[in-house]
């Protein structure tokens, strides 16, 4: 067995020592290394931008842009800066989603052997993950704890939501809503309802323009279609219509009353009084009655609900009567007057016969 020489263990205990010095001091050194604030000597950012894809050969970006679908694959940082310095550098990407936190971050050091251009990026995936983070998104790039710039991007849905309101509707009153044409949805009511509308062309959404409550009432709305591009909310707005209805079995009304009116509208019109009618008998009003009450020929009402007014009127026959006496006196006169012509020529037939036998 051999015998190791006094001293020798204080030697080994000497040594491990100061490797492990060394190894702290190394460890310091790269730390400070790497985190030191950088001078504009070390890198120069020449480009940067949010891309769809990657050349692999080039290292370049394809498709360039700010807006992304929840359906697109990808999105990519990407940086190009020229390197003054050899050595490790650390980089950092922080992916900050639309509540502004951290959805994402890389780190990677990357060991430059030369000085040249660098291209780098990194990729957020999009199909998958981030549907439901639909909003605008940023991300800034770090080299060394140095901020070296800040790019802000959009994930929009496939689909975005356009509220419809529909005002002044009665609680009972039922409109159609259509989307591109075609029927969407309905509504009932002053209510509001969502179309979910895809994203890309514009869309026409549209509501009935008439809703019918009976035959003498109805709701209408003059402009009755949009056009949506984006999120939007739409009012539309209903107002009552009542019709009036003017019934008269003699006479004019003038001028033609009869129709529809806005809530609220006034409306006058006069009615012809009196009226010759067959034989010479006479026709004369006297009032109105329904919706409306008293005998003016001129009528004034507020149309705040529908109406049906019915003129009355009285026959005034004795026009007629006197006509007909005058046709029977005509008729007794000339029965009369005939009957005695022909008594007369009786006669004298007979006295001429007589005085001729008598000769």
């Amino acid at each position: 067995m051999k015998i190791a020489p006094a001293g020798s263990e204080s030697h080994i205990s000497s040594r491990r020592i100061w490797i492990i010095a060394i190894t702290i001091l190394l460890a310091l050194d790269c730390t400070v290394f790497l985190t030191r604030p950088v001078s504009s000597q070390e890198i120069v950012l020449t480009d940067h931008t949010i891309c769809q894809d990657i050349n692999p050969e080039t290292g370049l970006p394809l498709n360039r842009t700010s807006k992304f679908l929840s359906s697109d694959r990808q999105a990519i940082s990407w940086i190009e800066a020229e390197v003054k310095e050899m050595g490790p550098s650390h980089f950092a990407w922080y992916w900050f989603d639309p509540q502004n936190r951290v959805y994402k971050n890389t780190t990677r050091i990357e060991n430059f052997i030369s000085t040249g251009p660098r291209r780098l990026w990194d990729v957020l995936p999009i199909r998958g993950q981030t549907e439901n983070l639909t909003g605008n998104w940023t991300v800034r790039v770090y080299f060394r704890a140095r901020l070296l710039v800040s790019e802000s991007f959009a994930i929009d849905p496939l689909f975005y939501g356009v509220k419809v309101t529909a005002k002044g509707l009665a609680p009972t009153c039922k409109v159609n809503v259509y989307l591109d044409n075609r029927k969407y949805g309905e509504m009932i009511g002053a209510s509001t309802h969502t179309v979910t509308v895809p994203i890309g062309a514009p869309h026409n959404i549209s509501l009935d323009s008439v809703s019918q409550t009976s035959a003498l009432a109805r709701f209408v709305c003059t402009s009755n279609c949009r056009i949506v591009t984006s999120k939007s909310d739409l009012v539309f707005e209903y107002e009552a219509q009542y019709y009036l209805r003017v019934q008269s079995e003699y006479g004019a009304v003038e001028p033609n009353a009869e129709g529809w009116y806005r809530n609220g509208t006034r409306v006058m019109f006069r009615i012809e009084s009196p009226v010759v009618g067959s034989f010479g008998v006479r026709y004369f009003f006297v009032s109105w009655s329904g919706d409306f009450s008293g005998d003016s020929l001129f009528v004034m009402v507020v149309m705040d609900r529908p109406r049906t007014i019915v003129a009355i009127w009285k026959a005034d026959h004795s026009a007629f009567y006197v006509s007909i006496g005058l046709v029977i006196t005509v008729v007794c006169g000339l029965l009369f007057f005939t009957k005695r012509k022909a008594r007369a020529r009786k006669m004298s037939d007979r006295y001429s016969t007589g005085f001729v036998g008598g000769c």
